[in-house]
């Protein structure tokens, strides 16, 4: 069993934090990621488009 990855808040920051939460993934075998805070968007914004295609391109890897 893998580990699990603890995201804290992105503030919107994908293009930043997912390349890091990429290879984090590696580092640590993770196979559960757990974002804290709004990951898709926040409150009166659209969702960030940065997320939708990393969300299934992870997910396809069989990380949850």
């Amino acid at each position: 069993m893998g580990a699990t990855l603890v995201v804290g808040d992105t503030h919107l920051k994908h293009e930043l934090i997912l390349p890091r939460v990429d290879a984090a993934i590696e580092r640590c075998d993770a196979d559960r990621v757990v974002f804290l805070g709004r990951p898709r968007g926040s409150r009166g914004r659209r969702d960030n488009p940065d997320f939708q295609p990393w969300d299934k391109v992870v997910a396809a890897s069989g990380v949850r």
